[in-house]
């Protein structure tokens, strides 16, 4: 209401789109009790739409209050179908752009506009401002994976991945890609050994890693 938006869409995901996220990115478990690994939720000022696949219809129809949420099957209701049979002119659609791929932006558009309705990007989540005690980052410690357990080094790795690359630089946005090509592990995820960060690859080889420094142990 502050913000003066009909519908906010909150996807259970993160800045990586990790379908299972660190404690502090579960926004979605904060706000509904739901603590599923998928999950859209179309938030309403009267009621909301909860959208998941078959995996959890059950799971949601027993942490949900059912009062306000209406539970939706995505092989029979994609919440852009439900957006587009649905929303009316004038009404403001806001989303949190970190949260949101290009590709779902660009289809959200097209909706958007045949509604002619208006789409409004946050700049920062509104689940946030609300959310107390918020569980902080993990930030685990940055190890390098002992040599008996790789198929090849970094550098060849950035050798071949750079052979077909035209460009001066490759943004890399996906954990688990950047993670293997640096021969690096952490556990910022639970049960899984990834690094959440983003590093840019040069033509010459080299790497711009994004993490704190003090990660890192002195022995690496």
């Amino acid at each position: 209401k502050d913000q003066k938006i009909d519908f906010f869409i909150l996807p259970n995901s993160d800045e990586f789109f990790s379908e299972y996220l660190p404690e502090s990115e579960k926004r979605i478990e904060y706000l509904t009790g739901f603590n599923g690994s998928n999950a859209t939720l179309l938030i309403g000022h009267k009621n909301s739409k909860f959208f998941t696949d078959g995996r959890y219809i059950l799971q949601s129809e027993q942490q949900l209050d059912l009062q306000e949420f209406e539970i939706f099957n995505i092989v029979q209701k994609l919440l852009l179908m439900w957006l587009e049979e649905n929303l009316s002119k004038g009404q403001r659609l806001a989303i949190d752009p970190k949260l949101s791929s290009i590709n779902f932006v660009r289809n959200l558009e097209k909706i958007i506009k045949e509604a002619e309705a208006e789409l409004i990007f946050l700049e920062e989540n509104p689940l946030d401002k609300i959310w107390q005690e918020r569980p902080k980052a993990k930030n685990s410690p940055i190890f390098f994976v002992p040599e008996k357990f790789i198929d090849l080094v970094s550098e060849e790795k950035r050798k071949q991945v750079l052979a077909s690359v035209e460009a001066d630089a490759l943004l890399i946005t996906k954990p688990e890609n950047l993670c293997w090509l640096l021969n690096i592990r952490a556990s910022d995820i639970e049960f899984s050994p990834l690094l959440l960060a983003y590093g840019i690859l040069f033509k010459n080889g080299e790497v711009d890693l994004f993490v704190d420094e003090k990660r890192f142990s002195p022995s690496e």
